[in-house]
């Protein structure tokens, strides 16, 4: 992709953009008809009942298909945006390629993924921006919610034997954060995709 010119980088990125933020409306909803399934029992009634066992492992693969689409349509996308600025002279830390693969560096997937997705929106905002500036509350949301969400889904899991009850108001937050995490990446998404845009029409257009 680096013999590429800007153009087609921008035009890749859109149309990347445009995938990763239908799979993450999707995983959003799968996420929350999983919570309505929970709610509703159907889990709990799973082991005896094969209706209910049937929408809850259709459920289940609809999440987890949607959480595979995410993380291979978001390293994607966070490969082309980070290119794209580099071809354009941006001086970024993180290269293309570790904007993604730091989300599976145990420990170092706490914080580098934020800082690598904080970068591209300052250098595609433009750091002095005030857009830049506002969007820090929203980047602080997603990966809040990211992390906030995973570390509730592993104290419901561990919980699940001990404590039914607590695991499944866990389950709740985890899934709550999840979807919640997903919706503002989906807001940062379009509006480091639209700014980058914006930055290759305007110098068209100079």
């Amino acid at each position: 992709e680096s013999a590429m010119t800007i153009e087609d980088g921008r035009r890749i990125l859109a149309g990347r953009a445009k995938a990763l933020s239908i799979v993450l409306l999707l995983f959003v909803a799968a996420d929350l008809a999983l919570s309505v399934i929970t709610a509703l029992g159907l889990l709990d009634r799973a082991a005896t009942d094969p209706m209910a066992a049937r929408i809850a492992i259709a459920a289940g693969l609809a999440q987890f298909g949607c959480l595979v689409a995410s993380a291979v349509t978001t390293s994607m996308w966070l490969y082309r945006a980070n290119d794209n600025l580099r071809q354009t002279g941006a001086t970024l830390t993180y290269g293309p390629n570790g904007a993604w693969a730091w989300y599976l560096v145990p420990v170092a997937n706490l914080f580098k993924p934020f800082q690598a997705m904080q970068e591209i929106w300052d250098a595609s905002l433009g750091a002095s921006s005030e857009a830049a500036s506002n969007g820090q509350a929203l980047l602080r949301l997603w990966w809040g919610c990211w992390i906030g969400g995973n570390i509730l889904a592993t104290l419901a899991q561990r919980l699940e034997d001990v404590n039914h009850a607590i695991a499944a108001v866990l389950g709740f937050g985890a899934t709550a954060s999840l979807a919640g995490s997903a919706w503002f990446l989906y807001r940062i998404v379009g509006e480091i995709t639209e700014a980058q845009q914006a930055r290759g029409e305007a110098a068209v257009f100079a």
